[in-house]
Order: structure tokens, then sequence, then C-alpha cells
């Protein structure tokens, strides 16, 4: 742990830097910040909680070996590529011939409630939801997830999901005027 009584107000950008400058206790707190985050969003992609942690530690190791953060977007923004490419990789090279199971959410019931957009959805439903959430392509739940869930910008979720802000923004409506669509084509309650 770091001892400054300043770490607990230090962004992830200046704990990354002073790792980088050789004080290895800074990593751990960047770790100990991110991992859950990272964790649940790669298991979006896997549906195995710890084969997620298993990439999630894969992510931190290529930040802390071959990183080339530049400081063009957050950090968190920076390693959540690093595990989406990880995931992708592995996934194609254990899975292969086998869809990515984002339609499987997991856990995402946890995090409904901090939906906004979704507010008439009232908290009753949130195994209708859930449901209807499994339908979704994986581009919309990501995209879903890294806005409402990570509370990412839309610059910073495009980053990650390698897409422009303006790409995010329309990817962002037709996610949500799908997951609508199938909610009434089942006839959930509003």
């Amino acid at each position: 742990m770091i001892e400054d009584d300043n770490a607990s107000r230090m962004t992830e950008e200046e704990l990354y830097r002073r790792f980088l400058d050789g004080d290895d206790t800074t990593f751990e707190e960047l770790v100990t910040l991110l991992r859950g985050s990272l964790t649940r969003y790669i298991n979006t992609f896997v549906n195995d909680y710890r084969e997620a942690e298993d990439l999630m530690i894969d992510a931190f190791a290529e930040l802390a070996v071959n990183s080339k953060y530049k400081g063009l977007s957050s950090l968190k923004t920076y390693l959540f590529s690093i595990g989406r490419n990880i995931t992708i990789k592995h996934i194609k090279k254990y899975r292969s011939g086998r869809n990515l199971p984002i339609e499987a959410v997991g856990k995402v019931s946890e995090y409904i409630s901090s939906l906004p957009e979704l507010n008439f959805i009232a908290k009753e439903q949130k195994a209708q939801l859930h449901s209807a959430m499994k339908l979704l392509k994986q581009e919309y739940f990501e995209v879903l997830y890294l806005i409402y869930f990570e509370n990412m910008s839309y610059n910073d979720a495009g980053k990650t999901m390698k897409k422009t802000a303006v790409q995010v923004d329309h990817l962002l409506r037709r996610a949500k005027s799908s997951l609508k669509s199938i909610m009434e084509a089942e006839n959930y309650e509003k």
C-alpha cells in the first residue's frame, strides 16, 4: 500500500506514472482500483468469472510490461482496450467456432438500477430486463455496459470499442431501441 496520505486522491494516471518511476506499490493500488470493473467487463465476453479474472491479470501484466500508454485517453480506457483485445484473442484461440457469449449477461441484474435511461423498469422487473438483455447483439450489450455500468464517456467507450464517439452514440441509440423492442415483443410489463 502507498503510505502517502494523498494516495486516495491520486488518479490512475498518477499511480501509473509513479509505478513507471519505480514505485511498485502504486501498481498494486492501481490493480486494487480497477480490477473489479475490468473483470466484470471481460466477463461480458466470456461469461465465466474465473476465466475473466485470469484475463484481467493478463491485461494488467500487459500494462505493466509492454504498455504503450501515451496519455491520449484515460488509463482506464486504455486498460479496458488491452483487456478487450486479450479477451478476443483468447476466445479466438480457445473457443474457435463458438460465438462470443455476450448474450449471456451474467451478473448484469446487479447493475440494472444504475441505468437511468431505463427508468421505466421498476425494481421488480429486473428479471425481465435480464432476460431481454440476453437477446441483445454483442455490440449493443457492450456499449450499454461501458456507458452505463462503467460510466465511460462516449469518447472513452469509443476508444475501447475502436469506434468514434459518433459511432458510439448511434450504437447506443440502436441498443436502447433494440432493448425496448425486445421487451415490447416479449410483452414485458412497463
